[in-house]
């Protein structure tokens, strides 16, 4: 009879199956544990903003910060409220002007920030001759006027386009025009 033999085969192991399964694992306790540490910061921070939250309650009930909140939302009414107080400063300031220049001003009106007023110019009859006679002939000084305002750094207004005027006649040599003033 014959024999018959048995061979016994080494099982291979599936090392590729195994490292695979091995990695996953890794990866999902290494996954979890990271999990973990991010819901505890983001529990920190939650708790952190409850703090804060209420903190900020409590600084809403002081007066001085609700003042303060008050001003900064009205700060643009507040700022025009201001410009309109200074009327006087600008009448003054055009009145300076209206010496300065030798000119007379009239008709004052004062909204959104521009000060519209006429203006007249008037020769001045001097018993001097020469360049003082010069100096005080109306066109000179209508002149001079917008020359040096528009040229002056520190003046309290910016002087608007001049639109027309009107020269009444040589004998009386009256130059009158309207001006607009934006306050800087």
């Amino acid at each position: 009879m014959s024999k018959i033999e048995i061979k016994s085969k080494k099982a291979k192991v599936p090392f590729y199956s195994i490292a695979l399964f091995v990695l996953v694992l890794v990866s999902s306790i290494w996954l979890y544990i990271y999990n973990l540490y991010l819901q505890d910061e983001i529990w920190a921070i939650n708790k952190d903003i409850i703090v804060y939250k209420t903190n900020i309650k409590e600084l809403k009930k002081d007066e001085k910060l609700q003042v303060y909140t008050l001003i900064e939302e009205n700060k643009k009414i507040l700022n025009e409220m201001e410009k309109r107080s200074k009327i006087t400063n600008y009448i003054n300031a055009v009145e300076k002007i209206s010496v300065k220049m030798w000119l007379e001003f009239g008709d004052f009106n004062y909204s959104d920030g521009k000060i519209t007023t006429d203006v007249v110019a008037k020769t001045k009859s001097l018993a001097v001759s020469g360049e003082d006679v010069i100096k005080n002939l109306a066109y000179v000084k209508v002149r001079d006027f917008i020359k040096k305002y528009r040229k002056d750094q520190t003046a309290l207004f910016d002087l608007g386009f001049i639109n027309s005027f009107n020269w009444t006649d040589e004998i009386s040599d009256t130059i009158e025009f309207s001006v607009v003033f934006t306050i800087k």
